[in-house]
């Protein structure tokens, strides 16, 4: 890989692919509307206007675009601004992507998948979204596929499912921290607390994305994801332990959220026929999450 253009490189994950690339001395953009500092030239972007990317791009060029809202119960408080963000900009980046003759490497998400699927999702798993995050999700995984096939475009999707760690400011993780830190004998935990994910530490998810961009086949689709199912109630008992509060009481509420899905995690056979492993255990990611948190506390 000879340059690299990482949008949304100021998020949780875009920053460490960013890390990464300039690791393996990538020559490497940062993209993204918020200005950021990198160690990297950095091009302050809005992804949904025509032709943003193209005075960045080369045919030499792998787009890893990362750029996107990501929060399930915003997107259906308001799709339009999720649709607008999330299809329209990965479309002016396909287009973008197109008339320079890059590569791209798009970031999807698991929530395109059937919550009533057998588990684990792999990658053949039936795909029928229950929040507009998903809907936005699958129809940019269908625009990836389009212009791989009517293009010729090197189009690969990375589906990721639970991504966390240092630098996170949302998500049950995050919101387990602040609600242990400043909780009195109980914390509430939305739902019944034996919804399932698949957690995967920040640096092993900046990991399986270069991996796919770096063997992944064009065209091809692969599942990020740790391969192992936990439940809910199970990362905030681990949380509360490693907080010293291992007496702590878990209320669940019965009610979550529109648009959450009980149960998920993955297969990542196909990701692991391309080198990749998990490296980073949940206790020890969430022992990092914890510690960072702390000092921004």
């Amino acid at each position: 890989m000879k340059h690299a253009v990482v949008t949304g490189a100021n998020g949780l994950v875009g920053r460490r692919v960013v890390a990464r690339l300039l690791e393996r001395n990538v020559r490497t953009t940062a993209v993204d509307r918020v200005d950021g500092a990198f160690d990297c030239p950095f091009f302050n972007a809005d992804l949904t206007q025509p032709e943003v990317l193209d005075e960045i791009l080369t045919p030499e060029t792998v787009v890893i675009h990362l750029a996107a809202k990501t929060s399930v119960a915003g997107s259906v408080e308001m799709p339009r601004q999720d649709f607008d963000v999330n299809v329209l900009g990965t479309l002016e980046v396909l287009e973008s992507v197109r008339r320079r003759r890059a590569s791209l490497v798009f970031s999807s998400s698991s929530a395109v998948f059937d919550p009533r699927a057998p588990l684990p999702h792999n990658e053949e798993s039936p795909k029928k979204p229950s929040s507009p995050y998903g809907a936005g999700k699958l129809a940019c995984e269908g625009y990836c596929h389009v212009y791989h096939h009517c293009y010729g475009l090197d189009v690969r999707i990375v589906r990721l499912f639970n991504a966390y760690g240092p630098g996170m400011s949302q998500y049950a993780i995050y919101d387990f921290f602040h609600k242990i830190r400043s909780a009195d004998e109980s914390i509430d935990i939305l739902g019944d607390g034996r919804q399932v994910r698949d957690f995967l530490y920040v640096d092993d998810a900046a990991a399986g994305f270069l991996a796919v961009a770096d063997s992944g086949a064009p065209g091809g689709d692969y599942n990020l994801a740790s391969g192992r199912p936990t439940e809910i109630l199970e990362v905030a008992r681990t949380m509360a332990r490693l907080m010293g509060r291992p007496d702590l009481v878990l209320r669940t509420t019965g009610q979550s959220f529109a648009g959450d899905v009980s149960q998920w995690y993955a297969d990542i056979t196909k990701l692991r026929g391309i080198g990749f492993t998990p490296r980073v255990s949940l206790e020890e990611g969430l022992s990092a999450t914890i510690n960072w948190l702390e000092r921004q506390s």
